[in-house]
């Protein structure tokens, strides 16, 4: 499988970036997580969006869920094969929320012509102690972070037992530690550099590095750093604490798992 880096931008992309989005690929398995502003454009380089197997939101902030727009525009304008709707798995209310965006408010199915809407929680399989969702390949296993609004982090694995880990947004929580132990690869926030992130909304470079080594994460990739602020800064903060190379994650960079 590989993890591919579609969007990496906290908040807001400046120019050739784009806002929260990866790939999981494991051939025919591509499975979306995230679709922040930039997102689609770059995910023509490697699948046609009629090929994805699911798309997965972690939560509904603008900067992870905005190129849902276009995309439906492309399914449904595009689509010449037979009628197919990609699954979204996302909270809730998370079709009421979306369709809230959509100026021309009026048409009640305007995502449902090209989308199936599924809850996370209801959807997952019983599988050894935990609950997880299958899709193709792959095994997403779910926890809720410290964020404003309701957030996934999300655990992957794969057949051969290979362990990736997206932190998705989220504060610093020791609970969320016992979630991604001994990944092989951990995707984590970094909002902020300084010791200390904000309490419900984003870690600092310092806690990502904290954060993967209370875990035992063999890889660490920083990801949704504050457009404005250096990364390599947040590598060394990130690094001081993590005790190893942490790599800034960038669009088109591809984890090999």
């Amino acid at each position: 499988m590989n993890v591919v880096a579609l969007g990496t931008s906290g908040t807001y992309p400046r120019f050739q970036r784009a806002c929260s989005g990866l790939l999981f690929a494991d051939d025919p398995t591509f499975v979306l997580v995230d679709i922040g502003t930039g997102v689609m454009a770059n995910l023509f380089r490697y699948v046609d969006p009629f090929n994805l197997s699911a798309i997965i939101l972690t939560h509904l902030h603008a900067d992870h869920v905005l190129d849902i727009y276009p995309l439906r525009y492309y399914l449904q304008y595009n689509n010449t094969s037979a009628k197919r709707r990609i699954p979204i798995y996302a909270g809730d209310d998370a079709l009421s929320v979306l369709h809230g965006f959509n100026p021309g408010g009026d048409d009640g199915n305007f995502l449902e012509k090209v989308f199936e809407f599924k809850t996370i929680q209801s959807n997952k399989e019983e599988t050894n102690d935990e609950k997880c969702l299958i899709i193709g390949s792959l095994r997403f296993y779910f926890a809720e972070t410290k964020h404003i609004v309701s957030t996934y982090a999300l655990r992957c694995e794969t057949k051969e037992g290979k362990k990736v880990g997206y932190t998705s947004d989220t504060s610093f929580s020791e609970d969320l530690v016992k979630f991604f132990k001994d990944v092989d690869v951990l995707i984590c926030e970094a909002a902020y550099q300084g010791e200390n992130g904000k309490e419900n909304l984003h870690m600092s470079a310092r806690e990502a590095g904290r954060f993967a080594s209370m875990a035992n994460a063999k890889k660490l990739f920083l990801t949704h750093i504050w457009p404005e602020l250096d990364p390599t800064v947040s590598k060394v903060e990130a690094e001081e604490e993590f005790g190893d190379e942490v790599i800034i994650l960038k669009e088109h960079m591809i984890i090999e798992i």
